[in-house]
């Protein structure tokens, strides 16, 4: 698998004018990896994620400037990094059921079965059994959206404020600050699942349309992005430069990282043209936790 780098210039078609997303894209793949899964960036460009070896098993690694480095929780079988703040503290799960910290080699197993992003104050938010969760120092609050079934958490900024999703018929994303639970979908999406939020508050997730798509919400105005080619995009993080990462399917069905480093311009408009692709569920073999990827 190699890195590759494709301009693209998607927009987010829904009835009217919409802003475009001008840049480039570039697939992110661990060195021999069978699939590779970027989740979080901070504003330093470190990219975490985790990848599936020829064997089948799941590590998690950094990627700092183009240098890969694999990370294993000690005697774990399997490790997945999901989120990483300003000061490279790393969240993620190990064995598929245990929510652990990593502050500069240094372990923490912490609430819950999957942490899945940490702010600069060390807040965490995460899962377990089918709820998320807010870790402030220890203290931990559980988050239930009163409008859903079951809540998930995925990314939280320096304000607190949380983002994720709740289930009510379908995935519906969710912003919630201020104790306040606010519902945010993608407008004529049938579901949509935020998974990160910057200290600006931009928005990245992914929605449902046609097809499974990667978007980004800035102030209420939503962007697509999809990896060209790609059957299925997803964003699944993103920093306060803008940039993104997250995962897409080719048409053989692999599953790799991306980095997108765009941003969307105000003073570029284009209708999206009709003919989505169809969704592809994304299979892997390790738990997600509620994830739908």
């Amino acid at each position: 698998m190699t890195l590759r780098t494709t301009l693209f210039s998607i927009c987010l078609g829904l009835g009217a004018l919409a802003p475009c997303a001008m840049g480039s894209l570039t697939s992110l793949n661990y060195p021999s990896a069978i699939a590779t899964r970027a989740t979080g960036i901070n504003n330093s460009g470190e990219i975490v994620g985790y990848y599936e070896d020829s064997g089948g098993v799941f590590h998690g690694f950094t990627d700092i400037g183009g240098i890969f480095t694999s990370i294993d929780y000690p005697g774990a079988s399997i490790t997945q990094i999901f989120g990483v703040n300003s000061a490279g503290v790393l969240v993620g799960s190990f064995n598929g059921n245990a929510a652990f910290e990593d502050n500069q080699g240094v372990f923490s197993v912490l609430p819950g079965t999957a942490a899945e992003g940490i702010n600069s104050v060390g807040q965490v938010v995460g899962n377990s059994g089918g709820q998320g969760y807010l870790d402030t120092g220890g203290t931990v609050t559980t988050l239930s959206d009163p409008s859903g079934t079951s809540t998930f958490a995925f990314g939280i900024n320096n304000a607190g404020t949380i983002v994720g999703d709740y289930v009510s018929g379908t995935n519906n994303g969710y912003v919630y600050s201020g104790g306040v639970f606010t519902t945010l979908n993608v407008p004529g999406s049938s579901l949509t699942i935020i998974r990160g939020i910057n200290n600006n508050g931009l928005l990245g997730g992914q929605y449902a349309q046609g097809g499974t798509h990667g978007f980004l919400d800035n102030n209420g105005v939503f962007t697509t992005v999809d990896f060209p080619g790609a059957i299925s995009t997803l964003i699944l993080g993103v920093n306060d430069l803008g940039q993104a990462v997250g995962v897409y399917v080719d048409a053989n069905g692999e599953s790799f990282g991306f980095f997108d480093d765009a941003l969307p311009e105000p003073g570029s408009f284009i209708l999206m043209g009709a003919g989505l692709t169809g969704i592809v569920l994304l299979r892997w073999k390790a738990r997600q936790h509620g994830r739908s990827w």
